[in-house]
């Protein structure tokens, strides 16, 4: 069970360092300010749920988000997204 729980978090390693690897780096205001956060899309890509699904789960507190910007983007930091994976694996 540990080496499951560990392979899973090395795949999500990989998976959020080579998503990080394409994002855009945004304007110069807030370049270091998200440049280590992933988007909706990306987190969905990771879990493999639809963007909605991710939305929803930030609004009602499955997943903690930081907004930004006018529209009020959701932005997730990666250790929030391997705690969602390691607590629902060792629940089941």
């Amino acid at each position: 069970m540990l080496k499951d729980v560990n392979l899973i978090q090395n795949i999500v390693s990989y998976q959020v360092v080579g998503l990080m690897k394409g994002m855009p780096k945004g304007n110069k205001d807030n370049r270091g300010l998200i440049s280590g956060l992933l988007t909706v899309s990306q987190v969905a890509e990771i879990l493999n749920v639809h963007p909605n699904t991710v939305r929803h789960w930030s609004d009602i507190g499955i997943i903690k988000a930081c907004r930004f910007g006018y529209r009020r983007d959701r932005r997730f930091r990666p250790e929030e997204i391997e705690k969602l994976i390691s607590d629902n694996h060792s629940s089941t």
